[in-house]
């Protein structure tokens, strides 16, 4: 079993207890500035505990907004996945925005992540979160999708889906209600874009 942690550089020892939990042979670092000079100790600090053999990436990613981060984040869990690992992802117990997109992508990959921790800062122990599923059906991925792309009717996605329009009126209150959806006019909320991020390479 090859283990891939993907975690943030916020905080040095929460990082460090996972890595002696788990111990990875392949660290992910994101971080949205490469030349934050810690980033040379940090790397330091992980080379003690596991060696030099430890493969260690860091990923700068951009921290302009949350659904920004949460695609740049979806993709590195993804390029991990890829290379058939057991992906890990750790998340810093510091609200950071980065690690709040990096607990959203992760929900991606419900049936691909290995384990989502954090610190549980109570007992210094490393301890599993729930990974949420987005629930959302084919169709409604579809719906998502077409207003994401410009849809803004009932009729005209009734159309692309071939669904009914009752069946679109529908599903549009539930994803409204699930807050995909924003409750006064057609168009995708940020909560809407995220979801659709493992979607939107599918031919429609």
């Amino acid at each position: 079993m090859t283990i891939s942690l993907i975690s943030t550089i916020f905080d040095l020892k929460s990082l460090l207890l996972a890595v002696d939990k788990f111990e990875p042979e392949t660290i992910v670092l994101l971080t949205d500035n490469k030349n934050y000079p810690e980033i040379k100790d940090i790397m330091e600090e992980l080379y003690k505990k596991r060696g030099r053999h430890l493969k260690i990436k860091i990923k700068e990613i951009s921290n302009k907004d949350i659904l920004t981060i949460a695609s740049q984040t979806f993709n590195i869990i993804s390029t991990e996945i890829k290379e058939k690992n057991d992906v890990i992802v750790h998340l810093i117990e510091n609200n950071s925005i980065e690690s709040i997109a990096l607990s959203y992508a992760s929900c991606s990959f419900i049936k691909d992540i290995y384990k989502l921790t954090i610190l549980d800062p109570k007992n210094e122990e490393i301890v599993d979160l729930p990974i949420f599923d987005y629930n959302i059906s084919k169709n409604k991925v579809k719906i998502l999708l077409y207003i994401n792309e410009g849809a803004d009717n009932v009729k005209d996605i009734s159309e692309k889906t071939e669904l009914s329009s009752s069946m679109v009126y529908n599903h549009i209150k539930d994803l409204r209600h699930s807050g995909y959806i924003n409750p006064k006019e057609l168009v995708l909320t940020t909560a809407g874009k995220m979801a659709i991020l493992k979607f939107q390479s599918i031919e429609l």
